[in-house]
């Protein structure tokens, strides 16, 4: 038997070389699940708002741009207003920002003669905005203050130690 003692060089986000803080990122990106709870929001806020005005709701969703994404609705909008709106209370489907997204794609929408079409249509910026949102959380600042807030250190492969 032997013991092999070895030497573990060991960063915080902070303080790691460019060329780690890369390393980190794709583990991040790849390996950490970053956006679940993101994404698992967005589409709660998606089913509610569905479920609220009576649609059916059909979607496929990545928080990296894919070329299957959509999210569709099935149903009856003409008959909502604005004043119907101002009814609901702010964030009002799920307590979530989401909910005051989708609904301001709504308000747009009400301005055609195909109040459905017109929301499949512009409801594709969601799209776009859990896009951005990803793409800002592999950030430098984003990812420092996630390093920083919960402790994490990483080796020089990018890992979380």
């Amino acid at each position: 038997m032997r013991t092999v003692i070895k030497e573990i060089k060991v960063y915080t986000f902070q303080d790691a070389p460019s060329d780690i803080k890369e390393k980190i990122r794709d583990y991040f990106a790849t390996d950490f699940d970053l956006y679940d709870f993101y994404m698992d929001e967005r589409v709660k806020s998606l089913k509610e708002f569905s479920k609220y005005f009576g649609l059916t709701l059909d979607y496929s969703l990545s928080c990296v741009p894919d070329r299957g994404e959509f999210i569709r609705f099935e149903g009856d909008l003409d008959d909502i207003g604005k004043e119907d709106l101002k009814e609901l209370n702010e964030c009002h489907f799920t307590g979530v920002c989401y909910d005051e997204d989708i609904l301001d794609i709504l308000k747009k929408s009400l301005l055609s003669n195909d109040v459905l079409e017109a929301f499949n249509i512009n409801i594709q910026s969601y799209i776009n905005s859990i896009h951005s949102e990803y793409e800002a959380m592999l950030k430098d600042e984003y990812l420092s203050d996630l390093c920083e807030s919960n402790g994490y250190e990483f080796t020089e492969n990018g890992k979380l130690y």
